[in-house]
Parts: structure tokens; C-alpha cells; sequence
């Protein structure tokens, strides 16, 4: 019987956190994940007869081992562990804003203590009172209430402790706060060991990726961004870092053997970035790696979205002298997991998910492999319930399937195989390097790197070289890149340019070397950023007819860039590019300008959600016009011409404090969404230059 073999690879990451001189982790997402995401996401392979893989970055490995500590030294911990009362103003002002560092629908609205002290404080207007609004019994209360919100949904179904707290609600004491820490930290201190056990009952495969997830084929060639991106700006001067790419490689796979006592047979590596040289030098040490769909494309020379074309994505490759086998990631799948599930009742994803198999299943003519790959930890929060009843309902049913099989990489190394002549150099995000190299930003960041790289060469014989040679390998991980430019946005970029020229800089001092003036130098400009806007100036009066007559019709009203991405992950096709919006007395209006040429097919719209705090919805069918709402005729007026244009009236909004979101839709699937989690939340009560947040 012919067989669909599904294998889902979960890499689990976070960037190196560590301040370089002082030891200190100066963002606590590793420990945020551990207690919601890296014990949660491998218990679905103990309950449910399903394989999967799971591949860890050795950098994250080493900040784990870290979080086994309650004594861990992490800024927002170390605060978090400290009576209430004994908190100074300058500890307040930094931690109170870390309390809300959670979905708000997900996770702080779950709660009616922690959404009614969030409400408080995004209501409060900005002072420098604004961080004092709380006594020392609600900063108690906020803190149990965001580590309970981090918590997994297995953690917290099984505690009875933990359990006590969430009926509780309010008025906790510090002894709660303590229990709770002993009980999140001590699943910690379990990972390893979970891990270890799955992998040894044939549940789960364990692979690696490169030290300090650097992007590999740009150490080894820095040129081999042309290929898959012709225009691409390179650094003005660049260097080969061969021997630091084989140590990300070597001293990665050791650290993986340390801790989890076996040898990975595959590797995923950083951001899916491969090259002819990169993927040769794995086959020395991996019977298999896995890149994306785009890279096959690019590859073989073929549009992999053709019909007639997608079926060759789902084989088993084989590399150069058949060392190794390639698999390619199905970006559309991954991207359903990843983005568009959330959004969706967990059954009703669940069936569109095997549904989706059934169709691969029946256009082929042999026993596809479709490798479903995506991040392990990032997306979940935008589930509801950490996407446990999402996973439930799929793991159950996949279960159930004669025709699927669910299988791990290694078992696949023995399937029928195509021959690979050439892999094009490129990465999982639109087959190329651009999040990394390009803009004047990280083109910057990559000098700064050379130049260090020169100058530790001429210094190789000195005692501390190894040292220093270290704090250069955390510098030339992907996620400084990532951050640089404009096509990502976090309000922690900073801290992100700070941690890498932090570890440039603290190279130099390991050997009591003058350190670089340009390193103190930030590279990440301010600017306006799409997370916090400018409301409306003055009123607006624009005509709705899809169509921009003239510059004052907008003239004072908001404008959002919507290709920035709002997110730290990264969503495959761009189709929304700019958000205008504003009011008058009567009505809010928007404007909404997008890609044109990928709307204009039959069953294809645009749908608006709004939140005030009921649930409208408008759909709007780019073909024929025609428009499906939850709202009276009369309340609203919508026109596509050159752009979506539209007004809504403002009795229909119950509350001044309205979200809303747009997403384009093609036959059931989403192809963009902006923002891409949260919705964006306005505020319609006044004219001013206060910022709103997304």
C-alpha cells in the first residue's frame, strides 16, 4: 500500500542572550520557553503513537544548563525573585513593562486580575508616573500571573499548586511566588532528560545545528548571496571565514554529544541556509540536512507553486557523492502551523491540515515525503491554550490514518532518492540571504565582525586567544542580522545591537587589547517603527472611491507600513504593503493599499476583523465586488479601485479602544496577514501625537 511519510522537524532556538562582560542575561525569553514550549511541545510523542524531530542549537543547550539554577544570573528573574517591597523605582520602571510581555488575547486575557491591571496600565497615559500605577500587592500579583501565563499547558494541568494559583486569581504572597518558581525551575532542570528518554524509545530524533547558529554558507563565501539574489549589496570588503565555520560545526556537534550522549545523524542548519560547499562539508559528518522548498526551486530551476511541479518537492535528494540525503521543507504546510492555525477552531485546522495531505497523497505516484519544519517555541502563544487543542486534535487523527505514516529523517535514509547536481545558495525566508546581508545595516555589522576577525588573527599567539575567539563565534550568530535594517521589528532591537558589539568588544578586553571606537558606535538607528504610531492629527474627510484623489485627503491621518513584519518570525508572501486610517466625527475610514497583481483572482478577499470588543467581520472579494458582512449596510462603505477603501460608522464601535487586522485569503488560505499576530489596537477618543501600540 502506498504510504504518505510525514515528518515534522520542531528547531528549537533563541539567540545568546548573555552580556559579554558581566555574565548577565539581559532578556529571559529562555527561560520563558523552557516553562512553556521545550517540555511541552516533546510530550505529544509520549502520548500519542506519532515521531517527530526535534533540533537544538547548542548555544541554546548552554543557556538551558544555565535555568537549572533558581541562582541564574538573568535580570528579569533576579527582580522577579525579590520581595515586592523592597523594589527601588529604577527596578519598577524596568520591570512592571516586563509584565506584560505576553499575547494579550491568549495569555493575559485568561485571567481577570492580570487583564484588569493590563487595562489599567495601556489605559493610563503616558507620564513619568505611568510605570508607579500599581502598590506592591499588584506588582506581586503581576508577577505570579505573567509566569503562570508562561507556563505550558501540561505544567499547569498537572500542578495542583499551580492550578490553586490560576482559581486564586489575586492576593498572592510571596510564598506563592516562591513555590511557583521551585516548581517552574525544576521542570527546567528536566529537559535534557526528557529529551534523552524519548530519543532512546524510538519516539523522537535529535539534530543539531552549528554552534552559535551562525548563517554558514555566508562564513564560508560571502559571494554566494549573488546566486540566489543578483542585485544583492555586499559588504564592501569581505573575508572567508572557513576555520570559524568548521568550529561552529565541530564544537556544536560536541557540546550535542555532551548533553544528550548521542552522535546526530542530521542536521538543520541556521535559518535552513545552504550552499554546494556547506552542504559538502556536512556530508563528512551527517547521513542527512534539510533546507526549504525555495532553495529546490531555485535549485532544479522550477516554480515549485506550479501544479504540475509540486510533487518534486516531496522526494529524498541525494547530494554530491551520496553521502548525504537533502529533505525539503513544504513551505505552505510549515506556514499553516506557523501562522494561519491560530486563527482557526483547533478540530476545523486540524482537518484542513490532513486534508491538505490527502491532495499531496493522491498527486503522487510514488510514497511522498513531506517535511513539515518550522520553529519549535515562537508561534505557540498565538494559539489558544498554547495550541494544545490544536496539536490534540491533529496528533489523534494522524494516528488513525492507514495512509499516513509519521517518521523521523533517519528513517527515511533508505527510501528512493533523486540525484542533487547542484544546491543554489539560499535560505528558508524567500530563498535567499536578505534578512541577513543587504542593508546598510547589517552590512555595517558584518564590517565590524571583519575587522575584529583581522585583528584577533594578528593576535593568535596570545594565551587568551581561545577566549576571545569565542565571544567572535556569539557575534557571528544569524539573529544580530536579523535584526538589522528595516524588515523586522522588535522594541528590543537595541539590546540586540548592544549583545553583539558587547561580545566584539569584550574580545578585545579578554586580551587586554584598545578597543575599536566604531564598536561603541550603535548600529541599529531609531526611527519610527511600525509597532508605535502617531495617532491622527486632525480630522479627516476623504470620498470613498478607492481612490487617493489627492494628498490633503489623508493629510493628518495615520500611516502604517504593513510590510514591516511585526513579529519576530518571518511570514512567506507580501501582499499588504500600507495601512492609512483616521476619522471625523462620525466615521473611522482606512485606506489599504496592497499588491495588485496577486489579488485578482475569482475566490480570492480581503477580510477585516474588528474588535470593539465584539467581533465584527467584512469580507470584500477583490473579482466581482462582491461583499460579505457581519455588519448593517448602512454602517459601513467599501470600494477597490487603486486601493481598498473603506469607512465605518463610529456608533458602531462600543468602546474608543478598537483592534483590528486584515488578512488576504485564497481559497481557505491565508497568503498575508497583517499584523501578523496581534491585531493593531487604536484608539478613536482624541487628536493628538500620543503613540499606539501594536
Amino acid at each position: 500500500m502506498k504510504k504518505l511519510y510525514l515528518q515534522f522537524i520542531w528547531h528549537m532556538h533563541q539567540p545568546y542572550y548573555k552580556e559579554a562582560s558581566t555574565g548577565e542575561y539581559l532578556l529571559p525569553w529562555v527561560f520563558l520557553h523552557g516553562i512553556k514550549d521545550y517540555l511541552e511541545m516533546p510530550r505529544y510523542y509520549e502520548l500519542y503513537d506519532i515521531k517527530g524531530t526535534f533540533n537544538f542549537v547548542p548555544s541554546l543547550l548552554i543557556q538551558l544548563e544555565d535555568y537549572k539554577s533558581e541562582d541564574v544570573n538573568d535580570r528579569l528573574i533576579k527582580l522577579i525573585k525579590k520581595d515586592v517591597k523592597t523594589l527601588e523605582d529604577k527596578e519598577i520602571e524596568f520591570l512592571v513593562p516586563s509584565l506584560f510581555m505576553a499575547n494579550l488575547k491568549n495569555m493575559i486575557s485568561s485571567s481577570v486580575r492580570y487583564k484588569e491591571l493590563y487595562d489599567r496600565y495601556s489605559g493610563s497615559e503616558k507620564s513619568e508616573n505611568k510605570l508607579f500605577i500599581f502598590n506592591s500587592q499588584e506588582i506581586l500579583d503581576l508577577e505570579v500571573h505573567f509566569l503562570i501565563a508562561w507556563t505550558g499547558a501540561f505544567i499547569r494541568s498537572e500542578s495542583s499548586f499551580i492550578k490553586s494559583l490560576i482559581v486564586k486569581d489575586m492576593n498572592f504572597t510571596e510564598d506563592d511566588k516562591r513555590s511557583l518558581l521551585k516548581i517552574l525551575f525544576g521542570k527546567i532542570s528536566y529537559i535534557f532528560e526528557y529529551y534523552k528518554k524519548l530519543s532512546d524509545m524510538g519516539r523522537i530524533e535529535l539534530s543539531v545545528t552549528p554552534y552559535y547558529h551562525p548563517i554558514f554558507p555566508l562564513l564560508l563565501d560571502m559571494n554566494c548571496a549573488y546566486e540566489s539574489k543578483k542585485d544583492i549589496k555586499l559588504p564592501l570588503e569581505n573575508l572567508r571565514l572557513d576555520e570559524d565555520a568548521k568550529w561552529h560545526l565541530n564544537e556544536g556537534v560536541k557540546e550535542f554529544e555532551r548533553i544528550f550522549g548521542v552522535n546526530p545523524t542530521g542536521v538543520w542548519p541556521a535559518e535552513g541556509s545552504v550552499s554546494d560547499e556547506t552542504v559538502t562539508i556536512f556530508s563528512d559528518k551527517f547521513k542527512w540536512c534539510a533546507t526549504d522548498e525555495d532553495v529546490l526551486g531555485n535549485s532544479l530551476g522550477i516554480d515549485l507553486k506550479r501544479s504540475d511541479n509540486r510533487k518534486r518537492l516531496y522526494k529524498r535528494y541525494i547530494f554530491g557523492d551520496e553521502k548525504i540525503s537533502v529533505f525539503f521543507r513544504d513551505k505552505y504546510l510549515s506556514d499553516l502551523i506557523g501562522f494561519t492555525y491560530a486563527n482557526m477552531e483547533p478540530v476545523e485546522a486540524a482537518c484542513d491540515f490532513i486534508k491538505k495531505l490527502q491532495h499531496i497523497y493522491e498527486i503522487c505516484d510514488f510514497d511522498p515525503i513531506v517535511s513539515v519544519i518550522l520553529d519549535g517555541e515562537n508561534a505557540w502563544e498565538f494559539y489558544k491554550n498554547n495550541a494544545f487543542d490544536f496539536f490534540s486534535a491533529l496528533y489523534e487523527r494522524l494516528m488513525k490514518l492507514d495512509f499516513i505514516q509519521t517518521v523521523t529523517p533517519k528513517e527515511m535514509l533508505k527510501a528512493d532518492g533523486v540525484k542533487l547536481k547542484k544546491v543554489v545558495a539560499g535560505s528558508w525566508i524567500y530563498g535567499d540571504f536578505t534578512t541577513w546581508v543587504g542593508h546598510p545595516e547589517k552590512n555595517k555589522a558584518w564590517e565590524y565582525l571583519y575587522e575584529v576577525k583581522k585583528d584577533l588573527i594578528k593576535l593568535k599567539g596570545d594565551d587568551n586567544i581561545e577566549e576571545a575567539e569565542k565571544f567572535l563565534h556569539i557575534a557571528e550568530g544569524s539573529d544580530w542580522f536579523w535584526w538589522y535594517g528595516d524588515d523586522h521589528y522588535t522594541v528590543q532591537a537595541g539590546t540586540f545591537d548592544y549583545l553583539f558589539r558587547s561580545n566584539l568588544i569584550n574580545a578585545y578586553r579578554l586580551l587586554n587589547e584598545n578597543v575599536p571606537g566604531f564598536l561603541y558606535e550603535p548600529i541599529k538607528k531609531n526611527g519610527k517603527s511600525i509597532q508605535s504610531i502617531s495617532k491622527p492629527k486632525n480630522y479627516i474627510y476623504p470620498k470613498v472611491n478607492g481612490r487617493i484623489d489627492s494628498y490633503f485627503e489623508y493629510l493628518g491621518a495615520s500611516r502604517v507600513n504593513l510590510k514591516y513584519d511585526m513579529s519576530s518570525m518571518n511570514v512567506g508572501e507580501s501582499i499588504l504593503t500600507s495601512l492609512v486610517w483616521g476619522f471625523d466625527e462620525r466615521n473611522f475610514y482606512f485606506c489599504l493599499e496592497l499588491d495588485k497583481e496577486k489579488v485578482n483572482e475569482d475566490d480570492t478577499f480581503v477580510e477585516l476583523k474588528i474588535l470593539s470588543p465584539f467581533e465584527h467581520v467584512i469580507k470584500y472579494y477583490f473579482k466581482n465586488g462582491k461583499i460579505e458582512s457581519s455588519i448593517s449596510d448602512d454602517l459601513f462603505q467599501i470600494v477597490y479601485e487603486e486601493v481598498l477603501e473603506g469607512s465605518i460608522g463610529l456608533n458602531l464601535f462600543e468602546t474608543k479602544r478598537v483592534s483590528i487586522s486584515f488578512c488576504v485569503v485564497r481559497g481557505g488560505a491565508i497568503l498575508d496577514r497583517a499584523p501578523v499576530y496581534n491585531p493593531l489596537e487604536i484608539k478613536l477618543d482624541s487628536l493628538d501625537s500620543k503613540d499606539w501600540l501594536v
